[in-house]
């Protein structure tokens, strides 16, 4: 992970300032009182799934972890780790064995107590299946056998020694093995034939496209949530989300960019608190280029799009202080960053000269660069209705009409985005992408086959090289650094991608009648962040209940 010591402390200070009201929590009443209900808002996503074992965006492991629970640990993020399940375990002095005792008193939702069967009905599912949580590798094929003594202990014996074995068992949920029996033989395609059913403080009662409505367990281990309900609301886009937020019928949001909060704050900066805590993924905005479309195939012209967009200017404009200029996939301070591959600082004089060489010259009746008389021009796809990704496309627009490239801005709906990218129907894309940074191996596969496209159902940026290495590798971590440096020797070669800048910090929008929503966190360099309590934590005082 990164550490952006002294500047992420400027950053909080620098938010404390400025949004000063916002940052108070209800003065009338703070004692814990039960009751009410958290309308949670976000975008739809497509074949959305509440399935625990192949989470593909952070609204659904919010969801799987409100219903399945964290599993038998959680590890820090957005939301702050609850007690572990897990009440004593030995190691051998190999590492290889691990002896794990569970704790008392689990309660799954449908009554039945959480038994060391059910871990070991899990693990094996995850060996024989797998599974990910973005681009972290459900991978436990280390572990030779798994073993119970009586009904609470259960023995993992690996075939390598792994000193931190535990910490691989870490936010995986524990699955039912009487109510999920039916999965050995359908496969993971159960989830979504019968209701979930987890030991999450939160069970479902319905589910639609729109909405899921969540209930409190009344047997949570951890004790009954105060909230009475949790809704997840899903919005086809940004500015139906936005109003949503205005119009009251939501109370939580993650704001799309720093300009939408600033903007929403004034408006609502009695309803509304509004803070920052750290983004715990890596998410980065790019350019992606689909370099089988016209001039877009040559290498010469999409280096030269890259040296004349001006990301420090962007930055400045759209993610102050929330984010930096991305040069790879992975940020300056990475270990895995190769900063030798990348000098692409903004250059618009050396992009016209590599223009120039490579045959296009300026027309002057046409007042755009042409090359066998064809002008340079592609569509620039973003999501509609998104002020942010609206803003993007402007400026790339206007950074490309200084060396006279004709960008036509084309908005697309979030769904349509999602096809577009799989069946590789663009010119241009601006593409958000995000990825756990523990696992830098994974992110590089996945960014190469599933973003750049060489696994897409219509293959775009393909490389033989590198498809080759990432198979010979993939079992292999002490290659894994080699396949990294190899992966960005080729995006700055061949540019399939113009990388734009990271977006570090979730800005979130909360109603201020919820108390007991976040916690102050100090680091041992004395670094300050907020960090969201678990929701089951949430209350509403009695005064301020919306819904009694």
């Amino acid at each position: 992970m990164r550490n952006r010591g002294s500047i992420f402390w400027l950053l909080i200070c620098m938010l404390t300032a400025v949004y000063g009201q916002s940052l108070s929590t209800p003065g009338q009443s703070t004692t814990a009182t039960y009751g009410d209900r958290l309308v949670y808002g976000a975008i739809r996503q497509n074949q959305f799934s509440i399935n625990p074992f192949e989470i593909d965006s952070d609204i659904q492991k919010t969801a799987v972890q409100l219903v399945f629970g964290y599993g038998l640990l959680k590890t820090p993020g957005k939301i702050a780790a609850p007690p572990t399940l897990i009440e004593k375990h030995f190691a051998s002095a190999d590492f290889r064995i691990w002896r794990i005792l569970i704790k008392r008193s689990v309660v799954f939702q449908n009554n039945q107590i959480l038994r060391n069967a059910d871990v070991q009905f899990t693990f094996n599912l995850l060996r024989r299946f797998g599974g990910h949580v973005l681009n972290r590798r459900l991978d436990f094929k280390n572990i030779s056998k798994i073993e119970t003594s009586g009904d609470l202990e259960v023995i993992f014996t690996l075939k390598e020694p792994d000193e931190n074995f535990l910490e691989t068992l870490a936010d995986v949920p524990i699955v039912s093995a009487d109510y999920y029996a039916e999965i050995t033989t359908m496969g993971y395609r159960l989830f979504d034939e019968i209701q979930p059913m987890g030991m999450g403080p939160f069970q479902i009662v319905y589910q639609t496209r729109d909405l899921i409505m969540l209930r409190y367990h009344l047997q949570y281990i951890y004790g009954r949530p105060f909230l009475e309900e949790i809704r997840l609301r899903f919005y086809n886009d940004e500015q139906s989300l936005i109003d949503a937020l205005v119009n009251g019928e939501i109370d939580y949001i993650e704001f799309p960019d720093r300009n939408t909060t600033d903007r929403l704050l004034e408006l609502m900066r009695t309803r509304i608190n509004v803070f920052l805590t750290p983004r715990p993924e890596a998410k980065l905005y790019v350019l992606l280029f689909n370099v089988q479309h016209g001039a877009l195939k040559d290498a010469s012209v999409r280096r030269a799009i890259n040296l004349a967009i001006h990301k420090e200017n962007i930055v400045e404009r759209f993610a102050k202080s929330i984010g930096e200029v991305s040069h790879s996939l992975f940020p300056d301070d990475s270990p895995h960053f190769k900063r030798e591959f990348f000098t692409d600082r903004y250059r618009p004089r050396e992009s016209i000269q590599l223009l120039k060489a490579t045959g296009w010259q300026y027309n002057r009746q046409s007042m755009m660069i042409e090359k066998n008389g064809q002008p340079l021009t592609f569509k620039l796809f973003f999501a509609e209705n998104s002020e942010l990704e609206q803003n993007l496309a402007r400026a790339i627009k206007l950074n490309l009409a200084e060396i006279n490239v004709n960008v036509q801005p084309f908005p697309v709906s979030p769904d349509a985005k999602d096809r577009l990218l799989s069946n590789s129907e663009y010119e241009a894309m601006i593409y958000s992408y995000t990825y756990d940074p523990d696992y830098p191996f994974s992110a590089a596969e996945d960014f190469f086959e599933n973003v750049l496209g060489a696994e897409q159902n219509v293959p775009n940026y393909r490389n033989a090289y590198l498809s080759q290495l990432f198979d010979l590798v993939r079992n292999v971590p002490a290659k894994h650094e080699n396949a990294l440096e190899r992966l960005q020797y080729y995006l700055n070669r061949e540019t399939p991608a113009t990388f734009l800048f990271f977006d570090n910090d979730i800005l979130i929008g909360l109603d201020k009648r919820f108390a007991s929503f976040r916690d102050v966190v100090r680091t041992r360099d004395k670094r300050m962040f907020f960090r969201l309590n678990p929701i089951e934590n949430w209350f509403v005082p009695k005064n301020l209940q919306k819904y009694p």
